[in-house]
């Protein structure tokens, strides 16, 4: 596997050639917490309570599943 580094201005591979990287970054997609998704409360707050409901497994299925698929 070649090493990639910078020259210049530029990400190029061992032989110089430039690249491109792409990707995302699922972090914070899957936190609850209020700073993150407008809802008020925390992540552990809101797991707290859905733990007392019947459909607790439903509704955190529901939520990830609605993050990435």
């Amino acid at each position: 596997m070649d090493l990639l580094h910078v020259d210049r201005n530029r990400i190029v591979t061992a032989n110089g050639q430039p690249i491109c990287l792409r990707g995302t970054c699922v972090g914070g997609w899957m936190n609850m917490e209020e700073f993150i998704n407008g809802h008020p409360g925390s992540e552990h707050g809101a797991r707290a309570i859905m733990a007392r409901m019947a459909s607790a497994n439903v509704i955190l299925k529901k939520w990830y599943d609605g993050r990435i698929n």
